[in-house]
């Protein structure tokens, strides 16, 4: 039974290491779409109404992103290997 444990504990290893990269990959999403959002919005002409339109929206964007973060993180509804 020995013998069992260190065969679970790769199991589980690899499972959760299959979940981080998906995590990962969730996360190079939103930055390459956050660099294409930006990019957009610099191509903007200084002082312009439709700048600061732009500015706005991309705030919103990135305020609505750290709210879903931030409640992720306070639902606790993951898994770590912490201490």
């Amino acid at each position: 039974m020995n013998s069992l444990r260190p065969s679970s504990e790769v199991a589980a290893l690899h499972k959760e290491q299959k979940q981080l990269l998906q995590v990962l990959q969730v996360q190079h999403l939103f930055r390459d779409s956050f660099q294409v959002l930006l990019a957009q919005f610099v191509g903007v002409e200084s002082g312009s109404r439709l700048e600061a339109a732009a500015h706005g929206s991309c705030v919103s964007i990135m305020r609505d992103a750290c709210d879903v973060i931030t409640r992720f993180e306070a639902a606790q509804d993951f898994v770590t290997t912490s201490p």
